[in-house]
């Protein structure tokens, strides 16, 4: 096939961003460097009182958008600190030998101060894989919880509509205080997330940004080995419903949690045992793509043998969705005509009746 340039103007500009266009988050958004840390306002949840739970249902919003999730006022009776640190700076670092960052919470409330700590690595074109965690207060008998296998909780670039599952065991021990006895356990996960909401968030003392809504619908299978020889038996399986905010330039900025019950809690739950919101930050402001950036790379290839003309180009990072249009006179004020919009990188024209040339631009879109 023989095939050379198109002599013809092809122009590829940025669009006009619509204020409702939904964002992307980038690994960038995320907390990745040591150093970095945030401060969350959130409530006081005591598992032996479910009536400590939280009154969430006129908070969460609806599914698509976009929409306003007001979380500048909210519960302040607990204040969580989350340092993002080496390893080697949290408890445990040994039992994940693959993780090279630590999310450490320390929790205050009353005088007291809880911690925990979440080990991860951010892996590029991937995303957040998670390790496991030590938390005292999940188990005081073995605080130290390995997942088999490793998860990706958030993926390196999230858009809406979205979705991707998680599942992985972990072996723990089930304390019967009551009783005086305790059990080990297998506890298997399984999670579907799925980005169904887009909008605006408007944060204590951070005011309002953009942000895309994750909800996650989880299933915890819980089996016990009550006679010590390793065989598990299934006991209860239970479910919870988690809502997260991300904003571009903050990561995960709110967080509602459902009540963990024996059926699948409700889109719409009405009380939560966490309700998270970040009021305080030093996550660097770097240029994620989340915004609406020009295509590049565009190239025009012409082939005689079938009259077709080839237009490709490279996508700009956070941005896999186009338009392509044309305009007979550049000189004129009529408006541009749309032709397709693609969710793939190249289009294929019929230049073969030797009309009058047309002038062509790619359009970002999303």
């Amino acid at each position: 096939m023989n095939v050379r340039p198109l002599l013809l103007l092809v122009i590829f500009v940025l669009s006009c961003a619509s204020s409702q266009a939904q964002v992307t988050i980038t690994a960038a958004d995320m907390f990745n460097e040591t150093g970095s840390y945030y401060l969350a306002y959130a409530n006081h949840f005591d598992p032996n009182d479910p009536s400590t739970s939280f009154p969430c249902s006129h908070l969460m919003g609806a599914v698509g958008g976009p929409q306003l999730w007001d979380f500048s006022n909210g519960p302040t009776n607990e204040v969580s600190r989350f340092d993002y640190l080496a390893p080697s700076g949290a408890d445990v670092a040994e039992a994940f030998p693959e993780a090279t960052l630590a999310e450490q919470k320390s929790t205050a409330f009353e005088g007291q101060t809880k911690t925990n700590a979440l080990y991860f690595s951010q892996i590029p074109g991937i995303g957040r894989k998670v390790f496991g965690f030590y938390d005292p207060e999940f188990s005081s008998l073995t605080p130290t919880n390995v997942f088999q296998p490793p998860i990706v909780d958030f993926p390196a670039e999230i858009r809406y509509l979205d979705t991707w599952n998680t599942t992985f065991t972990l072996f723990t021990t089930i304390d019967v205080p009551l009783l005086n006895v305790s059990f080990p356990a297998q506890l298997n996960y399984s999670s579907v997330f799925t980005v169904d909401g887009y909008g605006t968030v408007d944060l204590p003392k951070l005011g309002f940004g953009s942000a895309l809504r994750i909800n996650e619908a989880q299933t915890i299978a819980i089996a016990v080995d009550l006679d010590g020889t390793g065989d598990y038996q299934n006991i209860e399986t239970d479910y919870t419903r988690n809502y997260y905010w991300l904003r571009p330039a903050h990561g995960i900025v709110a967080q509602l949690n459902s009540v963990q019950s024996t059926a699948p809690p409700p889109s719409d739950f009405d009380q939560a045992t966490a309700f998270l919101r970040m009021f305080e930050t030093n996550h660097k402001q770097v240029d994620s793509g989340t915004g609406i950036h020009p295509v590049t790379d565009l190239v025009v290839s012409y082939s005689k043998d079938d009259g077709q003309v080839l237009l490709k180009w490279s996508a700009p990072a956070g941005t896999r969705k186009f338009r392509v249009e044309y305009s007979s006179d550049l000189s004129s004020a009529l408006p541009w005509t749309a032709l397709s919009t693609l969710d793939n990188q190249y289009y294929l024209l019929d230049a073969s009746s030797g009309t009058k040339p047309k002038f062509y631009r790619i359009v970002s879109l999303q």
